[in-house]
Formats: C-alpha cells, sequence, structure tokens
C-alpha cells in the first residue's frame, strides 16, 4: 500500500455541483485505493457523492486529494485533472 496526496485548486467557475462530484465518485470507485478530500471546512471520503457536495467548494478552493492504495498515484493523476478542468466534464 502506498500513500499519496496532491494540492489542486478548483477551476470549475461552477465548484465542485453534482456532475463534478458524480465523475470524481466514478474515478474512485475505477480504483482500489482509498481516497480522502480534504478542504478547509472539512474532510470527506470520494467514494460517495453526498460527502463530496458537503464541502460546498467553490471556484479557486484549495483542496487535499489523498489516496491510500497500490493505485494511488493513478487515481491523483486522474482526480487532479478533473479538478484543473474549466468546463463540466
Amino acid at each position: 500500500m502506498s500513500i499519496e496526496s496532491v494540492n489542486c485548486c478548483i477551476k470549475n467557475p461552477k465548484g465542485i455541483h453534482c456532475r463534478v462530484a458524480t465523475k470524481i465518485a466514478e474515478i474512485v470507485s475505477a480504483h482500489d485505493s482509498v481516497v480522502q478530500l480534504k478542504a478547509e471546512n472539512g474532510q470527506v471520503d470520494c467514494s460517495s457523492i453526498l460527502d463530496i457536495l458537503s464541502l460546498a467548494l467553490l471556484q479557486d478552493s484549495q483542496v487535499v486529494v489523498t489516496a491510500d492504495g497500490a493505485d494511488a498515484r493513478t487515481v491523483l493523476k486522474a482526480l487532479k485533472s478533473l479538478l484543473a478542468r474549466t468546463d463540466d466534464p
């Protein structure tokens, strides 16, 4: 097992809304790592769309994404790319 983390800035003008939260959960469910999203107002498991939405992340919010598992780097790379998008997935 390997624990990795990456700092990200939310670039979508709408922040993390339902579509983005769903895509995050889909990416996480396709991997074996346990993924957490940490922001100023809390930390949540990225397998839960409602938990992700509960952070109410807006554009330019800074977050830390942590993955624990054999494919940690792969899942973090995919999530960092998603969070850097300025359009909806």
